[in-house]
């Protein structure tokens, strides 16, 4: 699985924090669909099939995302194996 990268993650979960907000304070069609509409984006994001496992998923991607960057030992696209072919 391709993991995404820190931003992606850290701009869907504040897009999904945004429209959960939107949606508890003034209910609409549209704030429903756009939780529901970044709910989906999450779940595939992450490779899971619920909305909670996501979250969980992104948080412990986050977590990785961190350490490497904390210990140096990010890699880069120019240090990755090249791809079988």
């Amino acid at each position: 699985m391709l993991h995404p990268a820190e931003k992606t993650l850290r701009l869907l979960l504040a897009r999904y924090a945004d429209a959960r907000t939107q949606h508890e304070t003034a209910p609409t069609p549209a704030t429903r669909e756009a939780v529901e509409d970044l709910a989906y984006t999450l779940c595939v994001t992450t490779d899971t099939r619920s909305l909670a496992e996501a979250l969980s998923a992104a948080d412990r991607m986050l977590e990785r995302h961190v350490a490497e960057r904390k210990h140096g030992t990010r890699r880069t696209r120019a240090h990755r194996a090249p791809a079988a072919v």
